[in-house]
């Protein structure tokens, strides 16, 4: 499973180095268009992941069939995205795979993050120089459209507009696909972006239960803690760890409808005003109660200090307020539809007894720098030990309001994919929280005792132009390109037919918001070719494309 975390996503700007790879600034000689003269090679950029790789060995072919050379660099994901996002100096062309995030179920992260001119600037996920205010104005109001009816009118109307301009290409959404040893699990559950193995909407966690003597649940996962404070990490991956601690006051149910978690309840009082009531009797892991005082303090304190992790809610949280016992008043700057899932999804309380004595340490140059080494949360698994690039070790708190069925969970760190397979084959592992493919899944299932869990993904594997650059500048190119890409046969080569396939507007088909009356658009070179005829542009005698005259 490639993805792109929200680390990259929020530190690009300056972040991260160009490491050792030479691509073009892209000049102002480049962004030239010359009437009749052929369209020059077209640059891509996509990270060095065997799928993106072949992506493009597949890919490059029928572009050619169009008239147009397509020279593709890879390089790591980090160098992409400082490349891209971070300096906004995006070639023709760049791919990316993204991860399942819960925040980004909601419409509102695609739209938002990739389309609106808002985030054009560096460190911006518009690296596509994507810039319509019409856009702009439908994706604002469906932000702030408090009726779910008409804010889907709205997506929808969003959607076709994207349609029209095709500012990138949403290929597919990969499914999660994860293997686990069904005799000594049972009851695991899948979840749209999430498989049954992940952390980021965990259910199996919580609901499975342990299959004999032993009730203890071991995971293999590629990723490590890098920081165990959490207001210092935006990463996903690193979050969902934290959030086994750290409850969100809401989470994404199995059914991907916001469920009550540490909140045991809201109520929107008005557009811009929200009630959240905590549940009743809360502990942190030290035997301390969990006040409502603790998360006006959480909200107070992101405000105060200005975490890069917690920038949306600065963005929408104007105050946070003491209506009663375990209930808080949550004011917003502007109405935004999606604050249960986003806002309440994300957001965590930090213990007032704890962190207002860190807030004193003068040698700090940040509380996010306080490495909170024993963290001391109250969710429904306690921290246990954590053994960096080895394993890492939750143990269930008995006292959360459903405890989790196994007694502790060790996700162990194997950075290799065939170590995992591996693994679990012998016995040594009981989940994978990685996605295989089908082909690895059925040499798994040689096994009688290995069962898989998979679910769809909100989450695409994309290419997005750059609309600054000819021959992306011109929508009828864009359109003629998007449909020179055999969809099924990437998804049938590379991942053996387990994912959706997209239809461009950046909004999967899974997701309950999504326009149904939109269709894939069909692979078709001849289609293609004859668009470009037909709005001026030519061939030479050697297939090479050429601009209108």
């Amino acid at each position: 499973m490639y993805e792109l975390t929200r680390r990259q996503a929020l530190l690009a700007g300056g972040a991260f180095t160009l490491a050792s790879l030479s691509l073009p600034k892209f000049l102002s000689a480049q962004a030239e268009r010359v009437p009749g003269g052929p369209v020059g090679d077209i640059e891509a950029i996509a990270p060095d992941w065997p799928e993106m790789i072949e992506l493009f060995r597949l890919l490059i072919p029928n572009w050619e069939k169009l008239g147009v050379t397509v020279k593709a660099q890879h390089a790591t994901l980090n160098t992409v995205f400082a490349l891209t996002a971070g300096e906004h100096n995006a070639p023709h062309l760049t791919a990316e795979g993204w991860g399942g995030a819960p925040d980004r179920i909601d419409p509102d992260f695609f739209m938002t993050e990739f389309f609106n001119s808002r985030r054009l600037e560096k460190g911006g996920l518009n690296y596509g120089n994507y810039n319509s205010p019409e856009f702009d104005k439908l994706n604002n109001a469906q932000r702030q459209e408090m009726d779910p009816k008409k804010r889907v009118e709205l997506i929808h109307q969003a959607q076709q507009l994207l349609l029209e301009d095709r500012p990138g290409v949403s290929i597919y959404y990969r499914d999660y696909v994860n293997p686990y040893r069904k005799d000594r699990i049972k009851g695991v559950v899948p979840v749209l972006g999430n498989g049954v193995g992940l952390a980021y909407i965990p259910w199996t966690y919580y609901m499975a239960e342990p299959i004999g003597e032993r009730d203890f649940v071991r995971v293999t996962t590629q990723y490590d803690i890098a920081t165990l404070n959490p207001f210092a990490t935006g990463e996903v991956v690193n979050a969902s760890f934290l959030r086994f601690m750290y409850a969100p006051l809401v989470m994404r149910g199995p059914d991907l409808e916001p469920t009550p978690w540490t909140a045991e309840s809201w109520e929107v009082i008005d557009s811009t005003t929200v009630d959240v009531t905590l549940r009743e009797g809360l502990k942190f892991h030290d035997g301390e109660p969990v006040k409502v005082e603790d998360l006006k303090f959480t909200f107070d304190f992101i405000a105060k200090h200005q975490f890069a992790s917690y920038a949306r809610f600065n963005e929408h949280v104007a105050s946070v307020e003491i209506v009663g016992d375990r209930t808080a008043r949550f004011k917003l700057k502007q109405p935004y539809a999606p604050f249960v899932p986003n806002i309440l999804g994300y957001a965590f309380i930090a213990p007032k007894h704890i962190w207002e004595e860190v807030e004193k340490d003068t040698s700090l140059g940040s509380p996010a720098d306080w490495p909170n080494d024993n963290p001391v949360g109250y969710g429904p698994y306690r921290y246990g030990i954590w053994k960096k690039e080895e394993y890492f070790q939750f143990d269930a708190n008995p006292e959360w309001f459903m405890p989790p069925n196994f007694s502790s969970m060790y996700w162990l760190i194997v950075p290799n994919i065939d170590s995992q397979i591996g693994m679990l084959e012998a016995g040594d592992s009981d989940i994978m929280a990685w996605s295989l493919t089908p082909s690895q899944i059925k040499q798994l299932q040689a096994n009688p005792n290995i069962g898989v869990g998979s679910a769809p993904s909100h989450a695409p594997r994309e290419i997005r132009y750059n609309l600054a650059l000819p021959p992306f500048d011109d929508v009828v190119f864009r359109k003629a390109f998007a449909i020179s890409i055999d969809r099924e046969q990437l998804v049938n080569t590379l991942v053996d037919g387990a994912a959706t396939l997209g239809d461009d507007t950046f909004l999967s088909t899974e997701l309950p918001e999504s326009d149904p009356s939109l269709t894939i658009p069909e692979f078709d070179i001849d289609k293609a070719r004859a668009m470009l005829e037909e709005a001026g542009y030519t061939w030479d005698d050697d297939g090479r494309l050429h601009y209108p005259a």
